[in-house]
């Protein structure tokens, strides 16, 4: 509710009892101030509880909001810095390789695993993929921690999160699902394949379906 709003409701909040008080009163203006006394406490009695409450209610609502502003700029910062972090990712394991290109190598590792060994290649090579997907999930929890958002709104920036990772890191972070359970849970309540294309030959296929389905379960 916009600022104007609350003004509106504190200048309208008398009208209310002073209608109800004149629905059962002589409508007269009485010349003893005993009688201004005992209306004045009527309607201070009155208002005063009902101007406090709409007050409440707006220190809320401002605190909400500026809460929620807060979050989106830590938010929109925090995706901003991954993209330069991804494009020069590297751990102490990847040598020589750096960014995409050793993104694309930890990715290759997976791809060329059989389903019978693909959690074991996952989990032996998941030191150098961790440190990505720690930094997914750091992001996505500015919002999804963040009470003043509800869960249209946490959707919507948690798919654009989706949107903003490459085909490569959307796949190591579909992988780690096999592995870590809370990527599982953050796939599996903001389903990341939704109206989301994520690029692979046919050859690989059966792996996005296989943690599509993992996701799921």
């Amino acid at each position: 509710m916009s600022s104007s709003k609350y003004l509106a409701a504190i200048l309208l909040a008398p009208v209310i009892p002073f209608l109800f008080y004149f629905s059962h009163h002589e409508v007269s203006f009485s010349e003893k101030q005993v009688d201004w006394g005992a209306f004045g406490s009527y309607m201070g009695g009155v208002v005063g509880p009902i101007v406090a409450a709409i007050t409440l209610l707006f220190l809320i609502d401002s605190y909400q909001r500026s809460s929620k502003q807060g979050a989106l700029q830590t938010f929109i910062q925090s995706l901003t810095a991954h993209v330069e972090y991804a494009t020069n990712y590297k751990t102490q394991y990847s040598s020589s390789y750096t960014g995409h290109k050793y993104l694309n190598w930890l990715w290759d590792v997976v791809a060329d695993s059989s389903e019978q060994n693909l959690i074991e290649r996952i989990e032996k090579n998941y030191g150098e993929i961790q440190p990505l997907v720690n930094n997914i999930k750091l992001i996505i929890s500015v919002i999804e921690q963040d009470s003043s958002f509800n869960d249209l709104e946490k959707k919507y920036y948690i798919q654009h999160v989706y949107s903003r990772l490459s085909s490569v890191e959307m796949k190591l972070f579909l992988a780690s699902s096999l592995v870590d359970a809370e990527s599982k849970r953050i796939l599996k309540n903001y389903d990341s394949l939704a109206g989301l294309v994520v690029s692979r030959p046919k050859t690989e296929d059966w792996l996005i379906n296989k943690f599509d389905i993992h996701i799921k379960t």
